[in-house]
């Protein structure tokens, strides 16, 4: 597949961990109840949730397994896909999302539930765009449950709400990159902590050539003041009143008004340093500020 045809990266992300090869039973049992806490809405024993189509063959093997029923699938527009079972045990999780933690029986199980969290209600940006990580929640209980089973999983998510939708999300790009390591998403991981090494080197690139950009203005700047002044001492016939390494000065950086003080110091026998010349320049712009003075009084 060509770059340009490439799936956004939250669905790759989706597509890496839907082929993870989870082994244990309660880990599969976590990651169920993760699909059904973020994605799943309840009519007395009815679960129904809408999916990206990626996602749905994982959701119906899942709830084959756990719930021994065969989902009714329906296809939708925008890539999802409508998934719907009766389930008395669902309904009884549902309605107790609480719960969750109680079912958390091994150290994976807690990534494995947020895993199914995010594969049905989450999303994230693309490496290359602002840092943005969320899992959706329907409502403030069911947020609670996934913030604290993220917690258990060694992700610490904060909590909104938008629109009436309680919503978990990450914004900082380390916390996002250690994210998507925890649930297994190795591919994405590297494409993820590739693309921040290279938005962090085009940033620093940026600085300093602002940096660079800024201080030739100063330079220039500088320049074009002293330039001016000396040009209005001599017009004014002060300059003859100035020491004769300061008159010598004064003539080099009329004749030269754009040369940096390192380079305007080589042309002196012997050469001047940036330094000397810096100071030399300084004392007959002191000289000059001193005459208006004296002309304004």
């Amino acid at each position: 597949m060509d770059k340009e045809e490439r799936a956004p990266f939250s669905v790759r992300l989706k597509e890496e961990l839907c082929e993870l090869e989870v082994k244990k039973q309660c880990c599969r049992r976590a990651e169920t109840f993760g699909l059904l806490l973020s994605g799943a809405s309840l009519d007395g024993e009815t679960v129904s949730l809408s999916l990206r189509e990626e996602v749905a063959p994982l959701a119906e093997k899942l709830f084959r397994e756990q719930f021994t029923r065969e989902p009714q699938k329906k296809k939708r527009a925008g890539a999802t896909v409508a998934l719907s079972f009766s389930s008395r045990a669902a309904a009884r999780f549902l309605a107790s999302p609480e719960t969750l933690q109680s079912a958390l029986r091994c150290p994976e199980c807690a990534v494995a539930a947020v895993r199914g969290m995010f594969l049905a209600g989450g999303g994230i940006n693309a490496p290359t765009e602002s840092n943005y990580f969320q899992i959706a929640a329907p409502n403030f209980e069911r947020c609670l449950a996934a913030k604290t089973a993220a917690l258990s999983a060694g992700i610490g998510l904060f909590a909104g709400k938008r629109r009436g939708r309680h919503y978990l999300y990450l914004k900082k790009r380390q916390s996002i990159e250690d994210a998507i390591a925890i649930l297994g998403a190795k591919l994405c991981y590297f494409e993820y902590l590739n693309a921040g090494i290279e938005k962090d080197a085009r940033n620093d690139a940026n600085r300093a050539s602002n940096f660079i950009t800024s201080n030739i203005r100063k330079t220039v700047d500088a320049a074009q003041n002293q330039t001016n002044t000396i040009r209005r001492l001599a017009e004014e016939g002060m300059l003859s009143h100035l020491p004769p390494e300061l008159q010598e000065t004064a003539k080099a950086r009329m004749e030269n008004p754009s040369l940096s003080l390192e380079r305007l110091g080589m042309l002196f026998n012997p050469p001047v340093s940036k330094s000397g010349m810096y100071h030399r320049l300084e004392k007959i712009m002191a000289f000059a500020g001193e005459t208006r003075q004296t002309e304004e009084k």
